[in-house]
């Protein structure tokens, strides 16, 4: 299936040459050196690693359709998950129609916009990512609909989506409820404040007939001051299963805080992140672990212009269990990336 793959990537890359608008290469290697403390006791590595490689299409069918589809060679498996069908190779792969001015209609493994100013990043520049926003990342592309509406600066998408789980019955799909939600995009004060507003939700009962009750809220913002960029989001995802049972993530809330300092040839950037899971012990009663993450960045980039750059980056997550010691976890990156368009 891999060889399959791998062997359409290709032939598509040859035939998409003619008429695609862009044919991206996005991709990002370094040098990865990951130690902890003695409390969570995992072994230190020192390995040289390729933590993203996206290959994205993207190009029009007429004048009133464009797609999108994003393929990642990286990824390990080749499992489809029986609700949609598409293999993990896939990131997301939409098409999109123009319904008038204001209105467009787009269907596949659609892109929500979940996860506030963090997930308007492109993940390629996330050293250190929230635990709310890990979570959101696992359920970001679904399958489904959206609309999406424009209007001068401001933006709304109306998503309508799979479920974030499958859902079996003897071995056959027996899902018949969706993932609901809507997400705004703005700018304000002449484009020096953009607002990302989401609110998703989904209600139904799994494989083994518990009651699934899922809510992912983002409230975020990114401010644009002289050579500063700053970012602050609230993020909130909150599950309640009935009946509850031991061992399971029930809510995950992350305040995130960034604050990118841009230069000549680079940027600086620190970010911090405060975050707390509730996890069940019981029917009805669960034990809470705080969060705190912070990574120190500094991205080279010679040429201002140019779409490489040089990346050197120190991150630290501690877990403080309820009940139990800091659990630490470090890690320092040295890398490059690029983002290039092969048609240029």
């Amino acid at each position: 299936m891999k060889s399959l793959v791998l062997k359409t990537t290709l032939l598509t890359f040859a035939c998409s040459a003619a008429f695609a608008g862009k044919i991206n290469l996005d991709a990002r290697t370094e040098f990865e050196s990951y130690s902890t403390n003695d409390k969570l006791a995992k072994p230190a590595y020192s390995v040289f690693k390729i933590n993203r490689l996206k290959i994205d299409f993207q190009g029009s069918l007429g004048e009133l359709n464009t797609y999108r589809v994003r393929l990642d060679p990286l990824k390990s498996t080749e499992a489809n998950a029986a609700r949609a069908g598409v293999s993990n190779h896939v990131d997301f792969a939409f098409l999109t129609h123009k319904l008038n001015d204001e209105w467009n209609l787009s269907m596949g493994k659609i892109i929500t916009g979940m996860g506030g100013a963090e997930a308007m990043n492109n993940p390629g520049d996330i050293y250190l990512r929230s635990t709310a926003g890990d979570e959101v990342g696992k359920i970001y592309w679904p399958v489904g609909m959206q609309a999406q509406g424009v209007w001068g600066d401001h933006k709304l998408n109306i998503n309508v989506a799979n479920i974030t789980e499958d859902v079996t019955s003897g071995g056959s799909l027996s899902s018949t409820s969706q993932l609901a939600g809507l997400t705004y995009f703005g700018k304000f004060a002449e484009g020096t404040i953009l607002p990302s507003i989401s609110y998703h939700t989904e209600d139904f009962k799994d494989s083994a007939t518990v009651k699934q009750t899922r809510n992912y809220v983002a409230v975020g913002a990114k401010f644009l001051v002289s050579d500063f960029e700053i970012e602050a989001d609230m993020l909130s995802n909150t599950r309640k299963p009935d009946p509850q049972t031991t061992g399971k993530a029930l809510d995950t809330t992350s305040a995130v805080a960034l604050v990118r300092y841009k230069m000549e040839t680079g940027s600086v950037h620190v970010k911090y992140e405060s975050s707390a899971v509730n996890t069940s012990t019981g029917v009805d009663t669960k034990t809470k672990s705080d969060v705190t993450g912070l990574s120190l960045a500094y991205e080279f980039k010679p040429i201002k212009d140019d779409n490489w750059r040089f990346h050197v980056v120190g991150t630290q997550k501690d877990t403080k269990p309820e009940n139990g010691d800091t659990q630490t976890e470090k890690k320092v990156l040295v890398g490059m990336r690029i983002l290039a368009d092969f048609l240029k």
